[in-house]
């Protein structure tokens, strides 16, 4: 017992002996073993908390295997630092026994990533880090990322989910995220969406049955709503999903539409709703059909300004969209026969109802149409020309109640023309306004809109044999019922001539402003009666053809004879149509017979006021006649 106790003690005295020659700068920590499958991956984080070197090592935990059999083949894949930038230099990457080092490391969590290739033991894996203080290994806490949430998806074929989480600036962990499933038919894809719209994908490859992707200390690169994109690129397979930070929600406004594109040149268009601002707008695209490529051709905001949207692959985000209604436009690239794809969003998306009209359309024709809209109408407008000769060329422009414009023409062989408002009750409450122009050529043209257009029945059309260089000519519009703002369009029929509205004159002979968008220019609210038109040429090369349309009705102005057609404006036609002698220009501008219409103090007034004293004359002047007609008599 003695003996032991002396022992004890020995190794007591020699312990502090050596611990009073050894620095203790740091905690020890030891390597951790981790494990990977074949054909797996895992990953291991490091808490790197200096900026002294940092010397990385993995290599394989065979120490127990018997000496026949074969070694794991495990490859490191990559060590990542705090911002998700990969190593490059030697070591970082290949088969392992691998060492990496790294100077003035980044503090904050870093990630190794390895795969197993091939697994003939158990394939155990060693990893650690270490930096030197007075040429001591001090080793930092490497441990693996096993605390995981598991939650299981249905997932069929070409299906998409969104799902969301909450992560502060205060968490610097990665965020992490696994699946799983059983079929080896089956592939999938994971996308995880930083709230600023920085992305990581894995995608499953040949018989794989498991994808994960990862973000480093994401807390530091934004806070917010992170998203997961979760896509069945094949098969139809419950798939278990992993993460690091417990149970993810799904985006309670995501949609998932199916659709297709019917012809090469066709394009669809989807108007988003988002209310919740904090959620970036992500969209998603899966054709069903081996051969086509169908994609996000262009994205407006709500003020119907086209935007960009970051590519990630799987599709698009754009990072804290307004409020209000968003328009997706998709395209095909190129398909075979018809194109069906699904559209996934994480804000609601629907289609809008489409009202078709056939037209025959002359050239150079001008055909105006209307719809009433409401201000609690919040979805977009649009409105779609289709045709089948590639040598017609046409121009819708959409004029809103208080006359904002959009306008959009086909060129070259394109055979459609598409134009929308977005948000159009926020905008005017009113008649609406869309012009449908041929530029060239003629055929039937199938106008659509998601909201009902009626031709405007007061619209007229005057083609113009000729207009001289400076010359200025006349048109009268005669506006009786004022619920449709007052359009006027100008088409040329030679290229190169040049014709504009000169000046508009109002009823009251005012000149006004006329708000201008490509083929002419529109009022609101006018007035009623008579309004002048006066076109110039501009630019002209011999004869100028041209075609002048209005959305009210034309009139002559009496020809130049005003007294045959009593009624007529006589202010505004004053200059080529003047009341004449009979006439006189009313209380309400109009000539009217002076028989018709007398003014105050004419001597029908003068009469009514001095009845008592025409009277007392009339009744001196009876007596008086009396007396000589007596007198008479009396000879």
């Amino acid at each position: 017992m003695s003996y032991k106790l002396n022992n004890l003690f020995t190794l007591s005295m020699l312990l502090i002996l050596f611990l009073s020659i050894t620095p203790i700068s740091a905690e020890i920590y030891s390597s951790v073993v981790g494990q990977v499958s074949e054909g797996d991956t895992s990953m291991f984080l490091i808490d790197i908390t200096k900026e002294d070197a940092v010397t990385i090592t993995v290599s394989l935990n065979n120490q127990d295997l018997i000496s026949t059999t074969p070694d794991d083949e495990i490859t490191l894949l990559g060590i990542y630092d705090p911002l998700g930038k990969k190593m490059t230099d030697a070591g970082c990457t290949g088969q392992i026994l691998q060492t990496c080092k790294v100077y003035n490391p980044t503090p904050g969590t870093w990630l190794v990533e390895v795969k197993g290739d091939r697994i003939y033991g158990d394939g155990k894996v060693n990893v650690q880090a270490s930096y030197l203080v007075n040429n001591y290994q001090i080793y930092y806490n490497v441990y693996d990322s096993d605390d995981y949430t598991a939650e299981k998806y249905t997932m069929n074929q070409y299906s998409m989910i969104f799902l969301k989480k909450y992560i502060s600036t205060s968490d610097r962990n990665h965020f992490a995220v696994t699946s799983e499933w059983d079929d080896y038919v089956a592939k999938n894809e994971i996308t995880i969406i930083s709230p600023n719209i920085k992305t990581q994908t894995d995608t499953s490859i040949e018989d794989e049955t498991n994808t994960q992707t990862y973000y480093l200390t994401p807390g530091s690169e934004a806070e917010g709503n992170w998203l997961v994109l979760i896509r069945a690129l094949k098969g139809s397979e419950p798939i278990t999903i992993y993460t690091n930070y417990g149970y993810l929600d799904l985006v309670p406004t995501q949609q998932l539409i199916s659709d297709e594109i019917k012809k090469a040149d066709e394009a669809k268009e989807y108007p988003i709703l988002v209310t919740d601002t904090s959620t970036p707008l992500v969209l998603s695209l899966l054709e069903k059909q081996s051969g086509d490529t169908v994609t996000i051709s262009k994205v407006f905001n709500p003020s119907g300004v086209e935007v960009a949207c970051t590519d990630f692959g799987a599709g698009c985000a754009i990072q804290d969209p307004e409020e209000g209604i968003w328009l997706v436009d998709i395209s095909a690239q190129s398909i075979t026969g018809s194109a069906p794809f699904n559209f996934a969003s994480t804000h609601h998306t629907y289609e809008p109802k489409d009202y078709t009209l056939e037209q025959s359309i002359n050239a150079n024709d001008i055909i105006f149409y209307e719809s009433y809209i409401k201000t609690q109408d919040k979805e977009h407008m649009v409105t779609v020309a289709d045709w089948d000769d590639s040598k017609i060329n046409i121009d819708i422009a959409i004029i809103s109640a208080n006359v904002n414009t959009k306008t959009a023409h086909s060129s070259g062989d394109e055979k459609n023309v598409r134009l929308y408002s977005l948000s159009p009750g926020n905008i005017a409450e009113g008649k609406w306004i869309v012009q449908l122009a041929s530029l060239e050529g003629e055929g039937t043209i199938n106008i659509s809109s998601n909201y009902n257009l009626t031709r405007i029945a007061s619209q007229e059309l005057r083609s113009i044999e000729n207009i001289a260089q400076d010359e200025n000519q006349k048109f009268l519009v005669n506006v009786e019922v004022t619920d449709i703002p007052l359009v006027i369009s100008i088409l040329e029929r030679q290229s190169g001539d040049d014709i504009i509205i000169a000046s508009i004159i109002n009823p009251a002979g005012k000149q006004i402003s006329c708000t201008t968008f490509a083929t002419g220019c529109a009022i609101q609210d006018p007035k009623p009666g008579i309004w002048t038109v006066n076109i110039k040429g501009k630019s002209i090369t011999g004869t100028a053809p041209y075609v002048f349309a209005s959305t009210y009705s034309l009139t002559d102005c009496g020809n130049g004879v005003c007294d045959a057609d009593i009624g007529e404006n006589c202010r505004t036609c004053a200059s080529d149509c003047v009341c004449n002698q009979f006439e006189k220009c009313g209380v309400e501008d109009v000539c009217v017979s002076i028989t018709k219409e007398v003014k105050k103090d004419t001597i029908k007034d003068k009469l009514k006021e001095n009845i008592f004293n025409i009277l007392i004359i009339l009744a001196v002047i009876a007596g008086a006649g009396y007396k000589v007609y007596k007198d008479k008599y009396a000879f």
